[in-house]
């Protein structure tokens, strides 16, 4: 069975994070292939048995079942998914979580914003470094 090509993957247990996420995307961009995983589990499953082919991965670091950053290790230990790049947006703002996830290869880290209107903003940045992404591999 081959994967289903999708845009993006994001990794976030928080419904309420989700919803604003996705809200915010769908205005500033033409993303609409996005697939959702609640747990780092699912989302391994997901991508380490071939169902999803995500351009990119957004992954929240707080998730119920595993660190964040053990899900982002282990996406880049295998040949399958380390090319696929990957946006930390956490409400983590701790300097040694950002240096491990910049040891384990991410693309960008995100600290997710309190108000409304700068969250809007780091979603619409996102949006930007997935287009880059996009046109990178088009190119």
């Amino acid at each position: 069975m081959k994967p289903i090509n999708t845009d993006i993957l994001l990794i976030e247990d928080n419904p309420v994070d989700s919803t604003l996420f996705l809200k915010a995307l769908r205005k500033y961009s033409s993303i609409n292939k996005i697939e959702i995983a609640e747990k780092g589990n699912e989302a391994l499953k997901m991508l380490f048995q071939l169902k999803i082919s995500p351009k990119i991965i957004i992954l929240d670091l707080g998730l119920p079942d595993m660190n964040g950053l053990e899900v982002l290790k282990k996406i880049k230990e295998k040949k399958i998914t380390k090319n696929i790049p990957v946006i930390v947006f956490s409400g983590s703002d701790l300097s040694q979580n950002k240096e491990l996830a910049e040891n384990y290869g991410v693309f960008e880290y995100f600290i997710k914003p309190v108000s409304y209107n700068q969250y809007i903003q780091c979603v619409k940045n996102i949006t930007q470094l997935w287009e880059r992404v996009v046109n990178k591999e088009g190119a």
